[in-house]
């Protein structure tokens, strides 16, 4: 009988083997051993379907047993099947995020202007991150950075809560952390961060600075590389793989939602381990 660890790397084996994300009668491509080593990029223009993607990514790595935490700027991802949710009323309000780090969640930011998204974003990325370095994580955390351009944007890497964003970018992977990068201007994401992606798919695109970035992510010249990308329609993506250089368009399916979130507060204070900060903020919770 194999043991608890021996069973967990068998599982990494097979997922890492997987190449395919099937929902909605329809299969399309995807790399669980990418999104795992550099993350996964997801671009297009307004209802190009990205979120729609973005949403049956997250379902799938959910159902393989990894915890999810999206950062939400438009509420879309209250229709997804990430169990719970957080509404974060001001970029300061880090008590009522302190969910344990296993738990999947989202973090509803709408409320919040794009500077102080990318502040709470760099926050709660940063004490994620000194809680994986110093006691480690028993599950790979996947990061659903909506609106990237927001949080990480042009030489945006000065100041330390963008810092603290692509520390996880870069060198998250050493802790079981990666992410899930959307964008619909990526011509305004920091272009080493922007570097770093994985598999990516590319959603319909007309703006030229988009595409001349785009061009050089996906091997296209600037011609070729828009001629394709603007006549891609709703839920088509030209899909890349830095692994085996592949490229092809993709149709994606509509997402279908399983569940609904709840929102984390009305809960009763869960049965499980606590972090100190998380103890302290639960024990103030009323039952």
């Amino acid at each position: 009988m194999p043991t608890l660890a021996e069973t967990s790397k068998l599982e990494t084996a097979l997922l890492n083997n997987r190449n395919e994300i099937l929902h909605n009668n329809t299969v399309f491509p995807f790399s669980y051993r990418e999104a795992l080593e550099r993350g996964t990029f997801i671009s297009g223009m307004p209802k190009s379907g990205k979120t729609n993607l973005g949403k049956i990514i997250a379902t799938q790595l959910l159902h393989c047993g990894y915890t999810v935490r999206c950062f939400d700027s438009s509420q879309a991802w209250l229709q997804s099947d990430i169990p719970y949710y957080v509404n974060i009323n001001s970029f300061m309000d880090l008590g009522k995020a302190d969910i344990p780090l296993e738990q999947s969640c989202v973090f509803d930011v709408s409320a919040l202007l794009p500077e102080e998204q990318a502040v709470f974003t760099g926050e709660i990325l940063d004490r994620d991150f000194e809680v994986a370095r110093t006691e480690g994580l028993p599950n790979w955390t996947i990061y659903i950075i909506e609106e990237a351009q927001l949080v990480i944007p042009s030489g945006s890497l000065r100041s330390k809560y963008a810092q603290t964003t692509f520390r996880m970018v870069s060198v998250g992977r050493n802790f079981k952390q990666r992410f899930i990068m959307l964008t619909q201007r990526p011509a305004d994401i920091d272009v080493k961060a922007l570097s770093r992606v994985g598999q990516a798919y590319i959603g319909q695109h007309w703006e030229e600075n988009d595409i001349r970035k785009l061009s050089r992510l996906l091997g296209y010249k600037f011609e070729e590389c828009r001629r394709a990308l603007s006549s891609l329609q709703l839920g088509e993506f030209v899909y890349f793989s830095p692994y085996t250089k592949v490229k092809e368009i993709v149709k994606t399916p509509a997402f279908v939602q399983s569940r609904t979130p709840v929102e984390w507060c009305s809960m009763v204070k869960p049965k499980k381990r606590y972090y100190p900060w998380q103890l302290e903020w639960w024990l103030k919770q009323p039952t």
